[in-house]
């Protein structure tokens, strides 16, 4: 169908870097990194961001001046999927984080996201959307691969990351035709056999 036509689905992992993908008669290389940058900077900057509560709060130390950050920027973290409650004079402990964050990377991914959103290069939703999303030359099962697709395929800006870096390199099959000589009858066909089964051939 048309609609089946128009579907990313995947064909393969490159260098488990680029996801090769057919749709729309055109081959995609689509950069997995920031395919599913895109997808989370239009998720966080839809204010739509589930929570993960932790049972066991993931404890941070910070020096004088993230900690100054964090309590100056309490809404904007609360906004990104953290609670942030003060343990200390210089510690803070994460009770909640957003769901597309994993447990064992929170305390780190929350120091570098201070870190980069204090350098004022990028605002929280670039820099926790990049930290969030697949990294090149992560192995992606052919299951991650289709999920990711899909919902890239919906974003409203499929075409760049958060930081304005394209996503995909597209080449159409034409193209491919025109490149590897695919010219009317291929040299594989038997064209004396083709003609004599025509219609109204003698």
């Amino acid at each position: 169908s048309d609609g089946d036509n128009n579907k990313f689905s995947p064909l393969g992992q490159v260098e488990n870097t680029f996801l090769l993908t057919l749709a729309e008669g055109h081959l995609y290389l689509v950069d997995q990194h920031a395919a599913e940058e895109r997808v989370l900077y239009e998720h966080l900057q839809s204010g739509a961001v589930q929570q993960r509560e932790l049972i066991a709060p993931q404890v941070v130390t910070l020096s004088v001046e993230e900690r100054a950050f964090v309590d100056a920027h309490q809404t904007e973290l609360t906004t990104h999927g953290f609670t942030v409650e003060p343990f200390g004079p210089q510690v803070i402990a994460l009770r909640a984080i957003p769901d597309f964050v994993e447990v064992k990377e929170s305390s780190l991914l929350f120091a570098r996201l201070l870190t980069r959103v204090r350098a004022q290069k990028e605002d929280f939703s670039q820099a926790l959307a990049c930290l969030g999303a697949v990294k090149a030359g992560q192995i992606l099962a052919p299951e991650a691969q289709a999920r990711l697709l899909e919902r890239w395929s919906q974003v409203a800006n499929p075409h760049a990351c958060a930081h304005n870096r394209p996503v995909y390199f597209r080449l159409s099959l034409d193209e491919v035709r025109r490149k590897v000589g695919r010219t009317g009858l291929s040299c594989e066909f038997d064209q004396s056999s083709v003609i004599a089964e025509r219609p109204g051939a003698r």
